[in-house]
């Protein structure tokens, strides 16, 4: 019995044994693993970061057989640097994208930034972009903020609705460039809308807005990641576009952000005249895609068979228009009976109604 016992203790305690090995062993090869996978992954941040370091160095001064590019920085990261020198965080947030110089919507915001707004505005054309950045700065000895247009105001010398950098096509009239394309005066002129009942473009249209007098290299964002990213997911409360064709595409690169816009003013050509760029979306195709996507708006779509190009102003529903969208639509009346009558006097009056208007829609 003794010996019986004596043989199982052992056989009992070698198995103990065998079981603290075992696991010793694979604590071992876990904290083994462990380490090499901690030391695969900062091997992999080394070589992120030495591709990184080649990257700016190649970039940051590139040329190819068309052209010279440099990387430079724009603005402030994180986002929210680029507006810690207010007094108060902003209130409310405003897009402008294709803003060039003309009518751009700083020129009418003091209501809207005296109760604390920001408007981050779009501009690819480095002149129009330079000339921007020089309303607020710009003189001999006088530093500004990187990126400012005004103390509420960032501009980036960017396009909106893309990826990555796209060509530009720069129009004879700059204000008629974009990403897309140009038809072409040759197809143009061949199209049998150009015979129609609002008959063909302008003589200034087609000298200038028909064919490029150059073309870039720009840098494109979509509204997904401004919004998403840039505005930490904050409701947009006006965009205002004005990109040539482009407009829709720009209002769908928001993605998943899309429903934050409680506002968009975008312009389309109308369904009758001969589109000026390839795969430009006409003024039913805008006016029905923007409705889809959750829009209203009061706009009469039969009016896309009336006119040749026309600013059709949404709001999310329950949202009430924008004081700057009915500016806009003062605006737009205004002109629309100049060209159709070419009356002198409306001009004089447009000019001085403007300032007593703006005051009563502020």
């Amino acid at each position: 019995k003794v010996m019986v016992l004596c043989s199982i203790s052992y056989r009992f305690f070698a198995l103990i044994h065998l079981l603290l090995l075992t696991h010793v062993t694979l604590v071992a090869a876990r904290d083994e693993a462990t380490e090499g996978e901690e030391l695969r992954r900062l091997q992999e941040r080394v070589r992120w970061l030495e591709r990184r370091n080649d990257f700016l160095e190649t970039r940051s001064l590139h040329e190819d057989g068309e052209g010279v590019y440099a990387m430079l920085q724009v603005a402030k990261s994180p986002f929210a640097s680029n507006y810690a020198h207010l007094r108060h965080a902003p209130t409310e947030f405003y897009i402008e994208v294709g803003t060039n110089t003309l009518n751009t919507l700083l020129e009418v915001m003091a209501p809207e930034f005296a109760r604390g707004a920001f408007l981050v505005a779009f501009e690819p054309l480095l002149d129009k972009y330079a000339a921007l950045l020089s309303k607020f700065g710009g003189q001999p000895n006088e530093p500004a903020r990187v990126g400012l247009q005004h103390n509420s105001s960032l501009v980036l010398p960017l396009a909106v609705g893309c990826s990555g950098t796209q060509d530009f096509y720069v129009g004879g009239l700059d204000g008629c460039s974009s990403i897309l394309p140009f038809r072409g005066t040759t197809e143009i002129s061949a199209d049998p809308r150009e015979d129609g009942p609002h008959g063909p473009w302008e003589d200034w249209v087609r000298q200038e807005c028909q064919s490029a007098f150059e073309k870039r290299r720009v840098p494109c964002i979509r509204l997904e990641h401004v919004i998403g990213t840039w505005l930490g997911e904050q409701p947009v409360e006006f965009l205002k576009i004005d990109a040539q064709g482009l407009d829709l595409k720009i209002v769908q690169s928001a993605g998943r952000q899309l429903g934050r816009i409680k506002r968009v003013t975008l312009e389309v050509q109308c369904d009758l005249v001969s589109p000026l760029y390839v795969g430009a979306p006409n003024c039913s195709t805008v006016y029905k895609e923007m409705c889809r996507l959750g829009f209203h708006s009061d706009f009469n779509p039969t009016h896309c068979r009336r006119c040749r190009e026309v600013d059709i102003h949404f709001t999310r529903p329950g949202v009430a228009k924008h004081r700057l969208q009915q500016l806009d639509i003062f605006f737009q009346e205004h002109m629309e009976a100049m060209m159709n009558y070419g009356h002198a006097a409306l001009l004089s009056h447009l000019f001085s109604t403007t300032s007593e208007f703006a005051q009563e829609a502020g």
